[in-house]
C-alpha cells in the first residue's frame, strides 16, 4: 500500500488448526503521517479488520 498518509502499513496473518476449526490471528502495524491520536487509528483499524473478517467468513460459509 502506498499513501502519503501512512509511513508504514504491514499486515500479517497466521492460521492455526484448533478443535476442528481454524483460528485466525491478524496483526496490523500502522504509522500515520497525520495529527491523529493513536487511539483513533487503533479503533478505526480494529473496526476495518473486523468488517473484513466478517465478509471473509460470509464467503467461506456460503
Amino acid at each position: 500500500m502506498e499513501s502519503e498518509d501512512f509511513s508504514a502499513y504491514e499486515t500479517t496473518w497466521a492460521l492455526k488448526d484448533v478443535d476442528g476449526g481454524t483460528e485466525i490471528t491478524v496483526r496490523v502495524h500502522t504509522e500515520v503521517n497525520l495529527p491523529v491520536p493513536k487511539s483513533v487509528v487503533e479503533k478505526r483499524s480494529k473496526k476495518s479488520i473486523g468488517e473484513m473478517l466478517e465478509a471473509l467468513a460470509e464467503k467461506i460459509l456460503r
